[in-house]
């Protein structure tokens, strides 16, 4: 095992953490090739690691078992543990590299519109997921719903795939998920979702709210790989779309068409957006 301490050391392998977006049987496979594809550009074996919820990933990034995590923009810019770690890549889906958080019910359910959310249950991903709790969270506020009084019941289950099923099974009334409108305009046509990931018909939900722009999840990696990896490391991972196994297995396991070169004052914005809305809260 890697430790955190060990930062300045040659890493023999590095270890690829994410959070999958689909929770089917080919995730673990299309995970690996996606690794194998970035062993092969990068120079060095790379390993995957499936991990079940983004506070399973934050604790194995902080022991050293992850030395290179794909996640959301608020755990770069805000959590303590990734405080080390250097922002690489950013997803680009649908041609931009933003994305929004929304609030969706069952067609089939009770909830049609945001007045009806008076004891309604909620399942949420995490607590640091931007678009499965933050945005939507910021955006019920903003528009006069206090989460901790309107919902009667509230869930954090650790996965998009885990919300949809809870909305989809009548378990939960409304989740949290993400959202991807042509060319990243909400008033635009709807084109891909945390509850289409499974091959759902978009229809099969019903879009309550949809939040404000957030960056796109990043790529980040502890200082080990970049004193271990040789040659031009974003670069490299820019280019993985190339490959059209690759390719593949970024849309099925991230959701992501291709990577783009990350942008830290994106991520300075949004961790001085969200300060000031904590305060505001307070």
């Amino acid at each position: 095992m890697h430790s955190r301490s060990q930062s300045g050391t040659q890493l023999r392998s590095i270890t690829f953490g994410c959070v999958p977006v689909r929770d089917d049987f080919d995730t673990r496979a299309r995970l690996g090739d996606l690794t194998h594809a970035m062993s092969k550009l990068v120079g060095l074996p790379i390993r995957p690691h499936r991990a079940p919820s983004v506070t399973a990933l934050t604790h194995a990034y902080r022991a050293g078992r992850v030395q290179m995590a794909w996640i959301s923009p608020i755990l770069a810019a805000c959590d303590e543990a990734f405080g080390d770690a250097t922002p690489l890549v950013r997803s680009v889906r649908q041609g931009v590299s933003r994305y929004h958080g929304v609030l969706f019910a069952s067609r089939a359910g009770r909830v049609r519109r945001l007045d009806d959310l008076d004891g309604a249950r909620v399942a949420w991903v995490e607590e640091t997921s931007a678009a499965g709790y933050v945005f939507p969270r910021l955006g019920l506020t903003e528009r006069g719903f206090e989460p901790a009084t309107v919902f009667s019941e509230e869930r954090c289950l650790g996965s998009h795939g885990a919300v949809v099923r809870d909305v989809r099974s009548g378990r939960a009334d409304v989740g949290a998920t993400f959202a991807v409108y042509r060319e990243g305009d909400p008033s635009r046509e709807l084109v891909r979702a945390g509850f289409s990931e499974d091959g759902s018909a978009l229809d099969e939900f019903r879009v309550l709210l949809t939040t404000a722009a957030i960056p796109s999840d990043v790529v980040v990696a502890a200082p080990a790989v970049l004193a271990t990896a040789s040659g031009d490391l974003r670069g490299a991972l820019e280019g993985l779309h190339e490959d059209p196994v690759a390719q593949n297995a970024l849309s099925h396991v991230l959701g992501a068409e291709r990577f783009a070169r990350a942008d830290p004052a994106e991520l300075r914005t949004l961790r001085e957006r969200l300060t000031v809305a904590r305060v505001a809260a307070s």
